[in-house]
């Protein structure tokens, strides 16, 4: 399933490619200092935390440190893992009436526009405009014509004009059919974190970063809440780094679960799972699911919505018959 590309989420890829047990040098003096930092909250929060009654699940008593309390948190750590990806920013339109579905193929080119940027996954901007990005990692996708090629996450108050900048971009390279992300109501009863005043801190404090500042700052704070007597958790994050992306989450969930068995149970253990959380569901909370509404461009179409406006405006009118020939220029 292709995951949405929401503006503030991680995802389990980007965290370990910064984890000391990936390509983040834990070795340099800016990161130790930031890591030491990082460790001092999170032993500060682990303290408080430990006291409270959250810890109710998952107490460190030796009578009760065993398979029930291996398979409760591999169950949370699954949990996290079932909603992975599904969550996405209130900045994306409401989906429109029977033109969605909650899952995607793999192998999409994902596209994510706002109101200032544009980002396609495989194709650094550098020097290369719009059209020549597309062509560079469309170009090489093998298509045979009516499959899905790439799916489109428009936020709300991105003007219509950059949206028909990347249709015509998709047309010109013959890349006419695809997906694009609309936000739904989630279907089903999602997880909670585990600390949903920390989880609230998080979110507000990785919202003005970019993604790659969001990706180091993550990594630093789950370094930091590893416990320090027990090498299994790091472990843990090492092992899956070569791990298929779709098997990804629940192997690491099992080997989190496996680690805490091996380390008798550790208390502690909530700033690490909410941090978890973060990574798998995001920062944006469960309140909006990602659905997708099947496109084909159509150049020769009449235009769905007049270029002054926004996506979120055109969103309101667009139905099956205008995605199924959907044309926004002249």
């Amino acid at each position: 399933m292709v995951r949405p590309m929401s503006p503030r989420r991680v995802g389990l890829a980007a965290l370990l490619s910064f984890t000391a047990v990936g390509a983040c040098d834990s070795k340099s003096e800016a990161k130790s200092e930031a890591k030491s930092e990082a460790k001092s909250e999170a032993k500060s929060e682990a303290k408080s935390e430990a006291k409270s009654d959250t810890k109710s699940d998952t107490k460190s008593d030796a009578a009760e440190c065993g398979d029930a309390y291996h398979q409760a948190l591999e169950q949370e750590l699954w949990g996290y893992c079932a909603w992975e990806g599904r969550s996405i920013s209130a900045a994306i339109p409401a989906a429109p009436v029977d033109t969605t579905k909650t899952e995607a193929p793999s192998g999409l080119v994902k596209i994510e526009l706002t109101a200032t940027t544009t980002r396609i996954a495989g194709a650094s901007s550098g020097a290369r405009s719009l059209a020549e990005r597309l062509a560079l990692v469309l170009g090489r996708t093998p298509t045979d014509g009516t499959t899905p090629r790439w799916s489109l996450s428009v936020t709300g108050d991105t003007p219509l004009d950059r949206v028909q900048e990347v249709l015509a971009g998709l047309s010109a390279v013959d890349a006419n059919h695809g997906l694009v992300v609309f936000a739904t109501k989630p279907d089903d009863t999602p997880p909670a974190p585990r600390d949903a005043k920390r989880y609230a801190e998080l979110a507000s404090e990785l919202s003005p970063l970019d993604p790659s500042e969001r990706a180091m700052k993550l990594a630093q704070k789950v370094r930091a809440a590893l416990p320090a007597d027990c090498p299994a958790f790091e472990q843990a994050f090492a092992s899956v780094a070569t791990t298929a992306p779709d098997a990804r989450c629940s192997v690491l969930g099992k080997k989190l679960a496996d680690a805490a068995l091996a380390c008798d149970c550790p208390d502690g253990l909530d700033p690490l799972l909410t941090l978890m959380y973060v990574v798998t569901v995001g920062p944006d909370g469960l309140d909006h699911a990602a659905a997708y509404a099947p496109v084909v461009i159509d150049s020769k179409a009449k235009a769905a919505a007049p270029l002054a406006g926004t996506w979120g405006e055109a969103a309101k009118t667009l139905d099956a018959t205008t995605l199924g020939a959907l044309w926004l220029g002249k």
